[in-house]
């Protein structure tokens, strides 16, 4: 289910003797020591105008796939490319999920369909398909997964988007994310044109409801396939600084994305694959897809899974971090996050991310308990 950090860890948190929690600040520059092999202290500033700076044996950056390498970029020495960039490397391989989105009608028989596209774990509303190891070997393809759920009458209407962005912007929203907020829409945001246009057409309002909402056998009209492609890490994707700065003075991150000839044709036989499969559980399938415009390139979105900008490398020469997060030639310095991914897979970043982040807590244990047994 989701987990809201702050709502969930609050109190345990303000009652705990070992964490200290500092909210509405935001890190801003690194300033290490004269030699430079290690963080002195951290630069924090505040909108209100404080400002302040934390100390500490070890330092863990854990701002994201953007913000982790705007930090190092950011700070000084400024005119050696930051802190652990000796080698150029800081904020390339940047790494996204490319995203679209195909859909097909359904034929009059999809019953076996019908039971072999379910949501999963309860809490889901689509299936998911994957290449196997065999496939993506043989036909020198990335990695490829599809998401499958089924599309109702009136969903592809201008009746059903203005429903979903006015319900969207009347409750309360379970995330965050700009995933699941339209834009300009949000709590008591609700648009005059969306009420208009969902006044329209009543019948097409009321039924887009019913089809998402209660998702009636007899209302499912097609099928829909997003697909989401491994990104190959090539080191011309990067963060780098604009010459714009923020609020607070720190230069604006500058994202470099593009997409190339080999996650094209990953996607298009991913699909293909796929349409096979659900063919056989819906025969006639593969010969209805819907026409509109193709969506490689024109409508390719990211997932927000930001990774690879710091990246891990046993080698300097190759890498920002080495296997247990370090970053390179600073003692103290560690980055948490899917900014260390050397390759992002296809799948949502999350769980790698907390398991990197339970291998870095037993790693950091280890070296806490070595300083104390030689003081």
């Amino acid at each position: 289910a989701p987990a809201r950090f702050g709502k969930m860890y609050a109190d345990p948190i303000d009652a705990s003797r070992s964490v200290a929690a500092y909210l509405w600040s935001t890190a801003t520059a690194l300033r290490m020591n004269e030699s430079g092999t290690r963080v002195d202290t951290v630069d924090v500033s505040c909108l209100g105008g404080n400002s302040y700076q934390v100390s500490a044996d070890y330092v863990i950056l854990a701002g994201g796939g953007i913000e982790n390498a705007r930090l190092l970029l950011a700070s000084p020495p400024r005119a050696a490319g930051g802190i652990g960039n000796r080698n150029d490397l800081v904020g390339r391989f940047f790494q996204e999920h490319p995203r679209v989105y195909d859909r097909y009608l359904l034929p009059n028989d999809h019953q076996a369909l019908a039971t072999f596209v379910h949501g999963a774990a309860g809490t889901l509303d689509f299936s998911r398909m994957g290449l196997t190891p065999e496939v993506q070997r043989s036909e020198e393809l990335l990695n490829y997964l599809a998401n499958i759920a089924f599309g109702y009458a009136g969903q592809e209407t201008d009746q059903f988007v203005a429903m979903r962005r006015m319900v969207n912007a009347v409750r309360s929203p379970w995330s965050d994310s700009p995933y699941m907020q339209d834009r300009d829409g949000g709590p008591n945001k609700v648009r005059w044109e969306d009420i208009k246009t969902a006044l329209r057409r009543p019948h097409r309002s009321v039924q887009s409801v019913i089809g998402a909402g209660f998702e009636p056998a007899r209302m499912r009209r097609w099928i829909e396939i997003e697909s989401n492609v491994e990104q190959l890490a090539v080191p011309d994707n990067r963060i780098t600084l604009s010459d714009e700065v923020d609020a607070l003075g720190m230069p604006k991150s500058r994202v470099h994305w593009s997409v190339s000839p080999e996650e094209e044709r990953t996607y298009r036989r991913g699909v293909e694959l796929v349409v096979e499969a659900l063919d056989q559980q819906a025969p006639g399938l593969k010969d209805r897809k819907m026409e509109y415009p193709d969506p490689w390139p024109d409508t390719i979105q990211g997932c927000w899974h930001h990774m690879g900008t710091t990246r891990m490398n046993n080698d300097p020469s190759k890498g920002v971090v080495d296997s247990d997060c370090k970053v390179h030639d600073v003692d103290n310095l560690y980055v948490a996050g899917s900014s260390v991914f050397p390759t992002g897979g296809a799948g949502s970043p999350t769980l790698t991310i907390v398991a990197l982040a339970f291998r870095l807590s037993d790693h950091l244990k280890a070296r806490l308990a070595a300083d104390a047994s030689t003081v």
